[in-house]
């Protein structure tokens, strides 16, 4: 079985547009959303539309949750005030410009997806399986991972919220994170630029073994960036769909 994963779309309807169709070439079997449909991209309705449209089974992200339940905070845990003060200029524009519809449509997203598929087990999250809003990144100690995967039962959980994709292997089981459609993160804090391209997961699964393949597909990000200009939203943004800070 061949599985489309993506997430953190984030209101870059172009980015998303681009991977269905990238998704629809590789002939998948199924297709899979892990959440965060939006918050600081400027076209957060256009986005859930073309969610709802396709009918691709989506986890609630924390970003949705924020904007659905129009909370105050978008569980992003920001680990600066600068960073906390644009986030929230984005979570209050982002529940102002999601319509009452879409709003009930991110309540009711889906709190994971389990599924077996040829004898092996996978767990479909946002964050963690423990909480929404859980950074698992991939340098993340043994010793918590495993405390982590104790009481499950399964052979891997692919997540996302990092915005940072990889996979990793520990006793027997895998950790794999589908990176960003919309909003990408630096690989390492080495990194000088961020990337231009969204970014998805194709899983292939079958007896012997769960492969996964991390692609990369290029979209015009400078429209996206020039959309979350106009919006009034903060620049920062716009500059991290063009690579820079």
């Amino acid at each position: 079985m061949k599985i489309a994963v993506f997430s953190d779309i984030h209101g870059n309807i172009k980015a998303l547009k681009a991977v269905l169709d990238d998704i629809k070439a590789e002939g998948v079997d199924e297709t899979i959303c892990l959440g965060d449909l939006v918050g600081y991209g400027a076209y957060p309705n256009e986005v859930i539309e073309l969610i709802k449209s396709n009918k691709i089974p989506t986890i609630m992200g924390n970003y949705d949750d924020g904007v659905g339940f129009e909370k105050d905070d978008c569980g992003c845990a920001y680990t600066n005030p600068e960073e906390k003060k644009l986030g929230d200029i984005s979570l209050e524009w982002t529940k102002k410009t999601v319509c009452d519809e879409n709003k009930e449509f991110l309540r009711n997203l889906l709190p994971k997806i389990e599924m077996e598929v040829e004898g092996k087990k996978l767990l479909f999250v946002h964050g963690s399986p423990r909480r929404i809003n859980e950074y698992l990144f991939f340098d993340r100690p043994l010793k918590s991972l495993r405390n982590i995967f104790k009481d499950l039962d399964v052979d891997a959980v692919i997540c996302g919220h990092t915005h940072i994709p990889y996979v990793r292997y520990f006793d027997g089981k895998m950790l794999i994170n589908d990176g960003s459609v919309g909003k990408p993160k630096r690989f390492h804090k080495e990194q000088t630029k961020y990337s231009t391209e969204a970014c998805y997961l194709i899983l292939e699964v079958n007896t012997n073994e769960i492969s996964a393949q991390i692609r990369h597909i290029p979209y015009d990000f400078e429209k996206m960036a020039k959309a979350i200009e106009k919006a009034g939203l903060p620049e920062h943004f716009a500059n991290i769909l063009r690579g820079i800070e």
